[in-house]
């Protein structure tokens, strides 16, 4: 963990946990496969994919929820900025945007797109493009090399999907070998 404080009085302390290299190669693979994998009207048309995380990573199968499944079906409520909902999407770490850098559409943070309403769906909050969202959620370990993924994308009111991934590690790589639609829209 990485501890900050502010300098400054009324200084406070935020504890952040560093994501570990596997976390962050595990969501990588995982955010490829929903970009060449996902049933969306746009798909490579899109002004931008963004990114968002959710949740983290246990070792502990039994802990598994549905929570990033849950997020998703209430993703309109959370672009808008409402606070009636528990689950938050936040930004990816700066080194999975990083390893996006030449890809085309270009990847950005969840946080530049807005969703003005249902139809339209997913804008930049800048040029007012259309563009995909997609999410990863809790990482639940499975075995020594295996492990699943919440996550799905978001376009607008009649295009959108929950999904688990099953990704395994081969060769010193992450790769997705299963993808479960849970629900679709």
């Amino acid at each position: 963990m990485i501890a900050a404080a502010a300098p400054a009085a009324g200084a406070f302390l935020v504890w952040y946990r560093q994501p570990s290299a596997d976390e962050l190669a595990v969501r990588a693979a995982v955010y490829r496969h929903m970009f060449s994998q996902n049933g969306s009207g746009l798909r490579s048309k899109a002004c931008a994919y963004y990114l968002g995380v959710a949740d983290g990573w246990t070792d502990a199968p039994g802990e598994r929820s549905s929570g990033i499944l849950d997020m998703l079906r209430r993703l309109p409520a959370l672009l808008r900025g409402r606070s009636d909902t528990s689950f938050s999407a936040g930004d990816p770490d700066p080194r999975i945007l990083a390893s996006f850098r030449r890809h085309r559409p270009p990847v950005k943070r969840v946080s530049e797109c807005v969703l003005e309403d249902l139809t339209t769906g997913i804008q930049d909050k800048r040029t007012k493009d259309r563009g995909l969202v997609f999410i990863t959620g809790r990482i639940t370990k499975i075995g020594p090399n295996v492990v699943e993924v919440e996550g799905g994308y978001y376009e607008n009111g009649l295009s959108s999907s929950g999904n688990v991934y099953r990704v395994v590690k081969h060769r010193n790589r992450w790769v997705v070998v299963k993808d479960k639609l849970v629900w679709i829209s």
